[in-house]
């Protein structure tokens, strides 16, 4: 019973592009046609005398389908790696420059800081007052009442 489907199964098999879920349904000619379609047919029988039946068509059509999905998994896989690098050089760029502003905040923090700190020094120690010695009274020159 090789090589037999239900006419649904054909139907279908015939509207889309052959699958790893539709290839059982292709008869003998369709997967050499579609072998001879992908370029793959000589690959697989190189002579003429090859033995060439459904079961090696069909066998021949699996390989080539699994090399399809390997090749598009690889690519996908690419194009994640891909976007992955590009995401994380995007967010190293924003990092540093979040860190850059977050130096530059903390160095006008630390100035005005030390601006107060000259500031509150200056206050305290006010205008510089020239103070004038007054001699002090010596004890016996006290005088009395």
């Amino acid at each position: 019973r090789r090589g037999r489907c239900t006419a649904q199964q054909r139907a279908m098999a015939q509207q889309e592009p052959p699958s790893l879920r539709t290839v059982h349904a292709l008869s003998t000619y369709e997967l050499r046609q579609a072998l001879v379609h992908r370029g793959a047919f000589e690959r697989f029988f190189p002579r003429s005398d090859s033995r060439c039946n459904y079961d090696t068509l069909l066998q021949a059509m699996v390989t080539v389908l699994r090399e399809d999905v390997a090749a598009a998994d690889a690519a996908r896989d690419a194009a994640y790696g891909a976007e992955q690098e590009r995401l994380a050089s995007e967010f190293a760029a924003k990092r540093a420059e979040r860190k850059r502003d977050a130096l530059e905040r903390s160095q006008a923090r630390q100035e005005a800081k030390r601006a107060a700190a000259a500031e509150a020094a200056a206050a305290t120690s006010g205008p510089v007052v020239e103070v004038v010695a007054t001699p002090t009274p010596v004890v016996g020159d006290a005088v009395s009442c």
